[in-house]
């Protein structure tokens, strides 16, 4: 993906008899502090795009259908059997619709008050029952039991018996602090994640007497789901992998940095994808105690705020940009950019003024002169090798690489500057 600012503009197939590759090179016309760059996504692109007029928040998916939850406008249900092509087929307006799980032709909506909806027919859901548990932030349904999270003041996990869909009844509460968050169940167990009080876990077994055993002050930790004896926790700054096979002594067992914040989580198969920033990150976690970043979703314009994978697809909650689809059909060929950190940019150029050589990554930007690496200072071809570490980027910070090689002429001039063959490596 390349991009330019200013009056910059660029050929790639600029015929050059002098080019190192050949007759063919890039030719960039510019002037100082115009710039020219290689962006780079990985292999995770979007499909579609529908444009909701609300914020979308969450959402789950069902066979052919994805549920989405809109903050300010209700359900939102959309057919996916062609997932390039979603078609809204109906609309349920419900106040602060924040989270939706749908299980045997039922959707439960955390909402205000909490509803179980009637989707046998996608295209026609009707309410069939409600309860007063607060304002519900997130629900999760296992056997007879929705499990909501109420975000206010009375914060606590709440839960309910749906065996009886038309009259849903509070069972059972476990206080605790709340503001946005995310809980998940495996066997006896609800894991909490609250961004204002931590990790916690609670042991569900008798369904009337729910009991917090035991908190994780992680920093405002939102996404959570869970995978093989692993929970996995999304953090401001961190990806935390949590080992729960004793869940009354969870213990860390992996974390890698990274920029921003997780509002959650989706695992599949060896893969954990990533909803937080304006952008979908995946993570490979085929060994939960070394996750490696793999790749980038597309810039969503908003907010990711809810992820859900079927296929060779992730459908994404984008707040205000709606509801997205992510073809991540490519994700296992990525490569882990980390492995270069000791490797090095080499490229050829030809130029007659100074230029200014960039990278991205890990949220930083980093610049150096292209005469610090023996540029001859005359418009003629040279071999050029910039040594990563110069540009000072962990090999953590690598792997979330956004942009491969800037380009700026250093003087005031229009100059035209020719290169070719840009390529990391690891050889000297």
């Amino acid at each position: 993906q390349v991009w330019s600012n200013g009056t910059f503009q660029w050929n790639p197939d600029y015929t050059d008899g002098d080019a190192p590759e050949g007759v063919r090179c890039c030719r960039l016309d510019g002037e100082q502090y115009d710039s020219w760059g290689i962006g780079y996504t990985q292999s995770a692109f979007r499909a579609a795009s529908t444009n909701i007029s609300g914020m979308a928040w969450n959402l789950d998916v069902d066979g052919d259908y994805a549920y989405v939850a809109v903050a300010d406008q209700g359900l939102k249900v959309f057919n996916i059997a062609d997932p390039i092509h979603p078609v809204e087929v109906s609309s349920l307006a419900l106040a602060y619709a924040r989270d939706v799980v749908v299980s045997d032709h039922y959707a439960y909506v955390a909402s205000n008050p909490f509803r179980v909806v009637n989707v046998s027919d996608p295209a026609n859901p009707v309410v069939v029952g409600s309860v007063s548990v607060g304002s519900a932030f997130s629900v999760e349904v296992a056997g007879h039991y929705a499990y909501v999270v109420r975000r206010d003041t009375q914060g606590s996990l709440v839960i309910v018996d749906v065996s009886d869909p038309s009259n849903p009844t509070v069972t059972g509460t476990a206080r605790i602090a709340s503001l946005d968050c995310h809980v998940r169940i495996s066997n006896n167990y609800a894991f909490v994640a609250l961004q204002d009080t931590g990790f916690h876990v609670i042991d569900i077994g008798t369904p009337s007497n729910p009991l917090v055993l035991t908190t994780n002050a992680f920093s405002t930790p939102m996404g959570l789901d869970l995978a093989r004896g692993y929970a996995y926790v999304g953090c401001y700054g961190s990806l935390k992998v949590v080992d729960i096979t004793t869940p009354s002594a969870p213990r860390v067992a992996a974390s890698i940095n990274l920029n921003g914040q997780i509002r959650d989580i989706r695992v599949s198969g060896n893969y954990a994808y990533v909803a937080g920033d304006t952008r979908l990150k995946i993570f490979d976690i085929g060994n939960p105690t070394n996750p490696v970043f793999a790749g980038y979703g597309p810039e969503m314009g908003a907010l990711t705020y809810g992820v859900e994978q079927a296929g060779d697809y992730a459908f994404v909650a984008a707040y205000t940009s709606g509801f997205q689809v992510v073809d991540i059909s490519h994700t296992g060929g990525m490569t882990n950019l980390g492995d270069y950190a000791e490797g090095c940019l080499k490229f050829q150029v030809k130029t007659p003024v100074d230029l200014t050589i960039g990278m991205e990554a890990g949220g930083l930007t980093s610049k150096l002169a292209l005469s610090l690496y023996n540029w001859c200072g005359s418009n003629t071809w040279q071999d050029i090798v910039i040594p990563i570490r110069d540009f000072g980027f962990s090999s953590n910070q690598l792997t979330t690489a956004t942009t491969l090689f800037t380009c700026s002429p250093s003087g005031a001039a229009v100059a035209t500057c020719l290169v070719d063959q840009i390529r990391l490596s690891n050889q000297f």
